[in-house]
């Protein structure tokens, strides 16, 4: 019989931490094969060949539009919100200690914990964001009309901002802000300590998510939240009907499509049908996945094993691969 639950299950306890450290195996799978599928629809979300512009007579175009901007607008974009959860939900569980009150971190566990993602996000960002750094400037160099910008005359200013910050890779912004959120995670755990305060928090932060739907920042700091907030205040919940775990990715793929078809049209794009479009994938990705025998068998764990490194090689080599085949394309 299946664990009923709504956020990962644990099992072990830990002698200085108040949550135990431990995933129950169907759990961990689940989060494994999440983030397996996360990994590949940013790297399909990234990997659009047809021009954006709308061409209504076309029905062809428009088929081939919708398709691409459902994956990259509508699937895709449940992605980061699932990784952010599913790490602030860890970090949590590692970082809270015995004590009551509103301080809930115990110092030795954080400083431990941010060590290691000093190890694990940080030095990876500065290594990837050097990379491909010197990937683009080498392409632009040898191949200066490919159509990928130009790095070559930048300030130092600029430069800078592209090795610490804002990276040629551009999809490392997730691990810059996850190593900046786990950082600033104790605060969040003041903020959101109290369930009904901690409620209300949440929806300030969903409410500037739905306001700038596209910004980077609302959407990381409202789903590590409800990461943070899910450790802190768990609740036990059915796991839905096989009816409604078959529905979701239906309804799922279906909003997708509407948001990738509203695109279409002047004034059509919806932020709402966007981020409905992420709350559907979230549901879908957590009750929905299938953990059959075939799922856990060794390659299939192999691949959940390389989730990172999908994530983060992907850029910009699938810039480049763009700009050489879209001259094919158009």
């Amino acid at each position: 019989m299946t664990t009923p639950h709504a956020i990962p299950t644990v099992a072990c306890d830990s002698p200085r931490s108040v949550f135990p450290t431990r995933l129950i195996p169907e759990v961990s799978e689940r989060i494994g094969l999440g983030s397996l599928a996360c990994s590949l629809l940013v790297c399909f979300g990234h990997s659009y060949l047809l021009p954006q512009e709308r061409d209504l007579a076309d029905a062809w175009m428009n088929a081939a539009l919708v398709i691409e901007g459902g994956v990259k607008h509508g699937l895709a974009r449940v992605s980061t919100p699932f990784f952010f959860i599913i790490a602030a939900w860890l970090l949590t569980t590692a970082i809270v200690g015995q004590r009551s009150g509103w301080w809930l971190v115990d110092g030795p566990r954080y400083r431990t914990e941010i060590g290691k993602r000093i190890r694990s996000l940080a030095l990876p960002f500065a290594i990837w964001s050097g990379l491909s750094f010197l990937t683009m400037l080498l392409v632009q160099t040898l191949w200066p009309g490919l159509g990928l910008g130009s790095i070559i005359n930048g300030s130092l200013t600029h430069i800078l901002r592209w090795l610490a910050w804002d990276p040629v890779a551009y999809p490392l912004w997730f691990i810059r802000n996850l190593f900046v959120l786990a950082v600033a995670a104790p605060l969040l755990l003041v903020l959101l300590s109290h369930r009904v305060i901690g409620l209300g928090v949440l929806g300030a932060f969903a409410a500037a998510w739905f306001t700038y739907a596209d910004a980077q920042t609302t959407r990381a700091v409202l789903f590590f939240s409800v990461g943070v907030y899910a450790a802190l205040h768990p609740v036990r919940l059915p796991r839905p009907s096989f009816t409604m775990r078959v529905l979701l990715p239906v309804l799922w793929v279906t909003c997708a499509g509407v948001t990738a078809w509203s695109r279409l049209f002047p004034g059509g794009d919806s932020a709402l049908l966007r981020n409905l479009s992420v709350l559907l994938g979230l549901a879908s990705l957590w009750w929905s996945l299938p953990i059959q025998a075939w799922m856990r068998t060794r390659p299939v764990q192999v691949a959940t094993g390389f989730t990172f490194f999908i994530y983060v090689v992907h850029e910009p080599l699938a810039s480049i691969a763009k700009a050489i085949l879209r001259p094919a394309v158009d």
